[in-house]
């Protein structure tokens, strides 16, 4: 049986700022990685207090390169503007042939921007 379990990665971002995260999706069989094509994927990337409560932040997700499984999560100046300082939480899924699985999530520190 397969076990998967989602990356936690800690992101860390400052008020104002635009913010890009490239990515490659890919599985890994004897430290052998296998790109996952996203030629039919959809992406999904939220930011918000708790994972359970609070305003969702969409994400924007551009998909660079499908067959290499490269993808870029961005947010506006606009966007990190509006968000609270302090710990949040993110989550990224995928979902490919009616398959949803949660590949990132973790904390989103928002630091303030100095005026």
């Amino acid at each position: 049986m397969t076990t998967f379990n989602a990356l936690n990665f800690p992101i860390k971002i400052t008020q104002g700022d635009d913010w890009q995260y490239p990515l490659t999706f890919s599985t890994s069989l004897n430290d052998v990685k296998t790109p996952i094509d996203l030629t039919a994927a959809t992406i999904v990337g939220n930011v918000r207090p708790t994972f359970t409560t609070g305003t969702r932040v969409p994400m924007t997700v551009t998909i660079n390169n499908a067959a290499a499984g490269q993808a870029t999560l961005s947010l506006t100046d606009t966007q990190t503007s509006a968000l609270p300082s302090g710990s949040l939480v993110y989550q990224v899924t995928v979902t490919i042939s009616g398959n949803t699985k949660t590949y990132l999530k973790g904390n989103f520190v928002v630091a303030p921007r100095i005026v």
